[in-house]
């Protein structure tokens, strides 16, 4: 027969809540949203940018680069943004998600004015939406499979982890 003081419950450790109640309302007051989808931003077109480099470097297909990109920007808004709301993650995704697709945009009007040995800013500027949209839906099985990869990776690096939660 149990004993009277294992039915008890245990009283809540108020000191631990009290202390994870503040550590989340730091965490809160210290995020930036601006900041850290500023960054994002900045890290994506720099991310497509270097990727269009190395994919005009190396004669390969580039683009488990996307990987790259989406690591740059949820690791720029993480460290920026200092956010533990779920918006960060959507932000990062969404950033991932264009990051990619500039990346592919910009590679193929690389290799565009490659081939027809044309200014690659001219090329550029001549590209119509419809024909980027185009160059989009080019795509392969495996460029899909990394974007995928890029924006899960974009959504979970983008914000840090919330305060732990004490239990009662």
């Amino acid at each position: 027969m149990p004993s009277n003081s294992e039915i008890q419950p245990s009283p809540p450790d108020l000191q631990a809540l009290f202390h994870a109640d503040v550590a989340q309302r730091t965490a809160q007051r210290q995020q930036n949203f601006l900041l850290g989808f500023l960054a994002g931003f900045m890290a994506m077109l720099a991310g497509s940018g270097l990727w269009v480099t190395i994919a005009a470097v190396l004669p390969a297909d580039c683009s488990f680069l996307a990987l790259g990109v989406a690591g740059l920007v949820g690791a720029s808004i993480r460290f920026f943004g200092r956010g533990i709301d779920w918006l960060f993650s959507v932000v990062g995704a969404v950033l991932a998600a264009m990051g990619c697709a500039l990346g592919t945009v910009l590679t193929a009007g690389s290799a565009l004015a490659r081939s027809h040995h044309t200014d690659f800013w001219s090329t550029l500027t001549a590209l119509r939406p419809a024909s980027a949209l185009a160059l989009l839906q080019q795509t392969g099985p495996v460029d899909g499979m990394f974007f995928g990869l890029a924006v899960a990776l974009g959504w979970i690096l983008a914000r840090r982890a919330p305060a732990p939660v004490a239990h009662q």
